[in-house]
């Protein structure tokens, strides 16, 4: 039977779920969960998602998501795949690890991200041990808004949700804590749970946020990131010229971050590289822009561009 297609948009936001294979733990200890969330960090770097909720449980995990532009299917193939790829040498084992796709419903209306937030939030409850204080939970972001928890892995982006509750951070956190006390009690409310348990088809929810182009030509990023960096156009597209290396890292980051293509299509436009090869070099990319000073301000001059 042929899987149904996934209802996307570029510029909503999900409820999404991933789910490990039969009886299996997605998570057998603490440090799983940490990993987890240091490869969302990674590929948050490269595709420019943001994450406004999660809770990773024993054998499944929730998140609120927004694709900021970018296609979600794309990103969370490569988190659940390289997550899968760890786990199988951490343990020693081989086959699936995740029950078929990452479960994804976009979200309706403003009322269900706060209903999302709160249904996300009270998961941990059914762990033993974490029922009654699940803001101290520490793979949840309850914590982190409420200001118990450190946001240690930095996936969390906590301004939308705050626009939502209050501009006020002490009031965030008074209406957050009021808001999940609200939800737990009318949590077997049906229409609510319809809806978080992936059974109704909304309409997807648009607000006031910025969305990021995607739609960038790559001969546009090639020039860029030559006149940016200084380096010419043929050191950066030659092979094995080391000098070009930087710039070609960043220029395939940006074209797998704001061009609408695949990493084949990055193989074509570089020319004699392998699929591998982009991927080390988009990571590079990312670290490349995160550590160096000299490129602090050049994804905001890149996205300008469009702007101006």
């Amino acid at each position: 039977m042929p899987r149904t297609a996934r209802r996307k948009s570029c510029d909503s936001i999900y409820h999404i779920m991933v789910k490990s294979v039969g009886d299996s733990k997605l998570f057998k200890i603490d440090d799983d969960k940490e990993m987890y969330l240091g490869i969302i960090k990674k590929y948050q770097n490269i595709f420019d998602f943001k994450v406004y909720a999660y809770c990773l449980m024993d054998n499944h995990a929730h998140f609120m998501i927004d694709s900021n532009g970018s296609d979600v299917s794309k990103f969370m193939q490569r988190i659940n795949q390289y997550y899968a790829q760890r786990y199988n040498i951490r343990y020693e084992r081989k086959g699936h690890l995740f029950a078929d796709r990452f479960r994804s419903e976009i979200i309706g209306e403003e009322k269900y991200l706060k209903v999302c937030v709160g249904y996300i939030h009270n998961n941990c409850k059914d762990i033993s041990g974490w029922k009654g204080k699940e803001e101290r939970y520490p793979y949840s972001s309850f914590g982190i808004y409420m200001g118990l928890v450190q946001n240690k892995y930095c996936v969390l982006d906590m301004s939308f949700m705050m626009g939502i509750f209050s501009q006020d951070s002490q009031k965030v956190q008074r209406r957050c804590r009021d808001f999940m006390g609200e939800y737990i009690q009318n949590s077997n409310d049906e229409k609510t749970k319809r809806h978080i348990e992936f059974k109704d088809q909304k309409t997807d929810y648009r607000s006031e946020r910025y969305i990021i182009a995607r739609d960038y030509d790559p001969d546009e990023v090639k020039k860029f990131v030559c006149t940016y960096t200084g380096i010419d156009e043929r050191t950066l597209m030659e092979r094995y010229k080391r000098d070009g290396t930087e710039g070609k890292a960043i220029f395939i980051l940006l074209l797998n971050r704001y061009c609408d293509i695949k990493t084949k299509d990055i193989c074509g436009i570089i020319g004699n590289i392998s699929q591998s090869r982009v991927s080390t070099l988009c990571s590079m990319g990312s670290k490349i822009i995160d550590s160096e000073i000299k490129y602090k301000g050049i994804i905001d001059e890149f996205i300008n561009l469009k702007v101006a």
